[in-house]
């Protein structure tokens, strides 16, 4: 699952015991910021989630990390747009790089794509 932001870790807990009630074999989350708040690495590590990817957006957490979580950085990223931006460069070619330079189609789109992770990410 993708979540922008978790402090408490209760959505993401909520969420996956419902993925594990309704069949899912494994569940991960990936989160964009992850301050977690006292409390959050005990709930989060007695989840059934198998590994939480958070970035290093925010530098310290409020409370312990939970013993699943991957942090990954992102001040490269940062730091090329930042140089882009002072060179007065378009930062789109930071994601044109990724493959993710354009719109993905909606869910029920025909014949399109529904997400990032659709089968195409090998031929890119």
């Amino acid at each position: 699952m993708v979540d922008d932001f978790t402090a408490s870790g209760g959505t993401l807990t909520a969420v996956a015991e419902e993925l594990r009630r309704r069949g899912a074999r494994s569940v991960r989350a990936y989160v964009s910021h992850a301050p977690l708040a006292p409390g959050a690495a005990a709930l989060l590590d007695g989840s059934p989630i198998e590994e939480i990817v958070a970035t290093d957006s925010i530098e310290r957490l409020e409370g312990p990390a939970p013993q699943r979580l991957r942090r990954i950085t992102v001040a490269p990223l940062f730091a090329r747009a930042i140089e882009a931006i002072h060179r007065r460069e378009s930062i789109s070619t930071l994601f044109a790089a990724t493959g993710y330079d354009r719109p993905l189609a909606v869910a029920g789109d025909r014949g399109q794509e529904t997400g990032a992770f659709s089968g195409t990410e090998s031929q890119r």
